[in-house]
């Protein structure tokens, strides 16, 4: 063999070569696969340009696959050749997308036999990896090497000592991305090291601020970079508020952006993104707040905490406004965590009062209105306006503790709070915060049972509110609007007070109004008081309508507090149904989710529901010691705006147990008597049907 091919020349091996093939393909088409052709050697990449360049007819398909940035990254002339073959019509170029999550679903499908249990790995994995093929490839291979993905008789699963939170980024791949990088030049290096400070994605004029360049020459830096291949790709223009008009680039994938920043040195990074932070406050205006939670960041990393605290509070404020009451929460726990760090004064002070302000609605939405949580934020304001002297932001510290306080089921305290709140009002003259002032009011009579009371502060309050001026007091006082209060909890009222239809006028005001606020916090409210509603008339089904309607807004939102008053709803509508040990199951559970958030709101009536589901129980017994507790409860908390039903039940209870009639009628009589002083006539009229129903 080496005589016959001493004397091969090039040009006689790449004909000869290319021959072959077309014989081969003589009378069965011929489809040549060629993998990963970025490693080739340069005779492979000669003979395919002289293949394609043959003037004949062949039935011949050769289809490569190569990754482009290894090509550019080592020099290889593959590029070259390409764009030549290109030019010519002889060969064309196919950009695959990345697989989306069904294609990454069917790869682990196929290599991976398995039941049902890792349905959900093809959703982690995508999201790691972005769809990239070689990353998703790599992850793969990583859970079996780490035991994480077993096979067992022949079928795959997950190891439950790992689970699901094992998906991540080999290491080699991390390693094989760092190489790439080590093969930039230098100034292209820099260059990507501003566009990490920047994010994953980012526009020319902010890389352009952070190197201290002209837009011009960074709009060429991108796009060069982004043709490659390698590291970037294009995404498409924008324009900004300031008039710059920028392309909008991205890393292409995290992990480039994520290995990049993870090599600039600390000071510089600082740097970049103090410059990126300035230029997109800069170029973005009014609309800065649109991204306040990424300025915040770039100013913290940029050292800047003054500016990072009020883009923080800025964030959660709007997050507030946007019922993302989680979210709201952590930015601006976060922003009293970097002003802990910052001198003891008193502009400090008054900053931290604000802080806690913002915190205390959405607060309450996440671990409900009696948390401790809750307490300690407005108790630290209330001290350090008593400390500084500061009257200024003194009422929603007031309004914050008296909410507190109701919740935990101190009506008294409560009520004192809020006629504290009415007197600060009157003092500002501000009708925002006299709505307020009437709602605090309006809240605690209605828990001590003065119902003729509540009307009047919801009369009030409604004819000052204004709907564009007062919807956003939510984000400050209690996470609901005050006007959809007042038609919610005043229906309640008007339906105990024996005005059934303009009960029912109202709480459809409440929820209409609550929906054109687009507030999911105070449609929810609505909802739960239209529940209340529909359940004193005893129609349970639309009761459970409105639960579970409360609870669906409740758990998409994180509300703790109100997905646990709609389950005691929604458990006395199932005991009615039928489905009674359901049902019970799910008001006890509400109820014990209410005690863990230290939760005391309307105990007394979730009690009078779990005693009635109980009675249809037959558990008579049970249903008593609810009673019982429902009873010693409004006598310590100050809650008695149920108490005539109480009795009225107790009475009910009494005679299902054996006990003479004389007992029961003292109950039925003193239920009466109580629902008269209180106004609420319909409580009366019920107890007196109950008296003539079992005289003796």
């Amino acid at each position: 063999m080496r005589q016959e091919t001493a004397g091969l020349t090039r040009e006689r091996m790449l004909r000869e070569l290319a021959e072959a093939v077309e014989v081969m393909a003589a009378e069965v088409p011929l489809v040549l696969w060629l993998e990963d052709l970025h490693w080739s050697d340069p005779p492979t990449v000669d003979w395919l340009v002289y293949l394609a360049r043959r003037p004949g007819p062949a039935r011949v398909l050769v289809l490569a696959s190569c990754r482009p940035f290894e090509t550019l990254a080592t020099g290889d002339p593959l590029e070259a050749t390409k764009d030549a073959l290109k030019m010519r019509g002889e060969c064309r170029e196919i950009a695959l997308p990345r697989l989306d999550e069904a294609a990454v679903g069917e790869y682990l499908a196929r290599r991976f036999p398995a039941d049902r249990s890792i349905d959900a790995l093809a959703g982690m994995i995508h999201s790691r990896t972005g769809g990239n093929p070689l990353f998703v490839v790599s992850v793969a291979d990583d859970l079996v090497r780490r035991a994480v993905l077993i096979e067992r008789a022949g079928r795959w699963q997950i190891d439950d000592r790992h689970g699901l939170a094992a998906v991540a980024i080999p290491d080699d791949i991390r390693r094989m991305i760092g190489h790439q990088l080590d093969r930039v030049p230098a100034d292209d290096r820099r260059f990507l090291e501003a566009a990490a400070a920047a994010g994953v994605e980012f526009s020319a004029a902010v890389v352009a601020a952070a190197e201290q360049i002209d837009l011009e020459a960074a709009e060429r830096a991108c796009a060069v970079m982004a043709e490659r291949g390698s590291f970037l790709m294009l995404l498409g223009d924008e324009t900004w508020p300031d008039g710059t008009v920028t392309g909008r680039y991205g890393f292409r994938h995290a992990l480039h952006q994520e290995i990049v920043y993870e090599r600039t040195p600390a000071g510089r990074s600082a740097q970049l993104h103090r410059r990126v932070g300035e230029r997109l406050e800069a170029g973005l205006r009014e609309r800065a707040i649109e991204i306040a939670a990424e300025l915040a960041m770039h100013f913290e990393r940029g050292r800047d905490p003054d500016r990072a605290i009020g883009y923080l509070q800025m964030a959660g404020e709007v997050a507030t406004q946007r019922s993302a009451a989680r979210e709201a929460v952590a930015h601006l726990s976060h922003a009293l965590d970097l002003l802990r760090a910052e001198p003891d004064t008193a502009e400090r002070a008054d900053r931290e009062v604000s802080l806690h302000v913002a915190l205390g609605g959405p607060l309450m939405a996440v671990k409900g209105r009696g948390a401790p949580e809750v307490e300690q934020a407005y108790t630290r304001a209330r001290e350090l306006c008593s400390r500084n002297g500061d009257t200024s932001q003194l009422f929603p510290v007031v309004w914050g503790l008296f909410l507190f306080h109701r919740s935990r089921g101190e009506i008294d305290r409560a009520h004192e709070f809020a006629r504290r709140l009415l007197d600060l009002a009157k003092t500002s003259g501000d009708p925002g915060l006299l709505i307020e002032a009437h709602h605090a009011l309006w809240a605690t009579r209605f828990a001590r049972g003065e119902l003729a009371a509540v009307n009047g502060h919801v009369s009030d309050a409604l004819a000052l509110y204004v709907p564009d001026r007062h919807s956003a007091l939510a984000a400050v006082f209690g996470n609901h609007d005050p006007a959809v209060c007042a038609l919610g909890h005043g229906a309640w009222a008007l339906e105990l007070s024996g005005e059934p239809q303009q009960a029912s006028r109202q709480s459809a005001q409440a929820l209409a109004l609550a929906r054109r606020l687009g507030h999911c916090f105070s449609e929810a409210h609505a909802l739960l008081y239209a529940a209340r509603l529909h359940q004193f008339r005893g129609e349970w089904q639309t009761t459970r309508e409105c639960a579970e309607a409360a609870a669906a807004l409740a758990r998409e939102q994180g509300f703790a507090q109100l997905q646990a008053w709609a389950a005691v709803s929604a458990g006395w509508a199932l005991a009615e149904s039928g489905e009674v040990a359901e049902g019970i199951a799910t008001l006890r559970e509400g109820m014990e989710t209410l005690r863990t958030l230290g939760s005391e709101d309307f105990r007394t009536y979730f009690l009078s529901l779990l005693a009635a589901t109980l009675a249809r129980a037959g558990e008579t017994g049970g249903a008593l010691e609810a009673i019982g507790e429902a009873l010693n409860a409004a006598e310590q908390s100050g809650e008695r705006f149920y108490t005539a039903e109480l009795h009225r039940q107790h009475g009910e209870l009494l005679l299902a147990a054996g006990h003479d009639r004389v007992a029961a009628a003292r109950c039925f009589e003193r239920a009466a008597d109580i629902a008269r002083q209180q106004g609420a006539h319909a409580l009366a009229d019920r107890a007196l049907r109950t008296l003539d129903a079992n005289r003796v």
